[in-house]
């Protein structure tokens, strides 16, 4: 069953499984549960527990459904190959460092070869020098407060990433800001 819920809804929307989701790790946790520790479950029980285990699925599906038709514009919607490809090209090197926006550096981490390092400390890229990402859609083209208030070393303001949906090609395309952080040394 997990195996099921897991690849049907994938193959039903055409969205493909990613293995950086992470969660079907979960998928068989109610499983070991079951097989861990035992239950004598009474008849009229199970017959309640498999009535409300199939509503819970059904609304299950649904959800996923109307997540994936009503919500245009997921990150997961873009091409993460495409955002470090275009990275790349401008850097003209591999990009070791990312911080910033979630997802949009774990597109960096997921695609990059060699894998880029995902940051949180932004104190720290003033010695290591990085990439910051933001969703430029939402906090506008240039350089956010949060990155100028914390990062003391100078900051290159590249132009925007233009990313078009890969499935909603009608919608307007995703817009990643981006900036470089030279290291304190250079």
């Amino acid at each position: 069953m997990p195996l099921f819920l897991t690849t049907i809804p994938s193959l039903l929307t055409g969205s493909g499984i990613k293995d950086m989701w992470g969660s079907v790790l979960w998928s068989w946790f109610g499983i070991a549960l079951f097989y861990f520790f035992p239950v004598k479950i009474s008849l009229v029980f199970q017959k309640r527990f498999y009535r409300g285990f199939a509503v819970i699925c059904v609304i299950a599906v649904v959800v996923f459904i109307d997540s994936q038709a009503s919500r245009l514009h997921k990150y997961g919607h873009f091409d993460g190959k495409l955002l470090v490809q275009k990275i790349n090209e401008v850097r003209q090197q591999p990009t070791a460092f990312v911080a910033g926006d979630v997802w949009l550096t774990s597109n960096m981490n997921f695609f990059s070869t060699p894998r880029s390092h995902v940051v949180w400390d932004l104190k720290k890229l003033e010695e290591t020098g990085a990439v910051l990402l933001w969703n430029a859609t939402s906090e506008g083209d240039q350089l956010p407060e949060r990155f100028r208030k914390k990062i003391s070393t100078k900051i290159l303001t590249q132009e925007v990433i233009i990313l078009p949906y890969i499935k909603f090609t009608d919608s307007p395309p995703y817009r990643v800001g981006w900036a470089i952080v030279t290291p304190r040394n250079n």
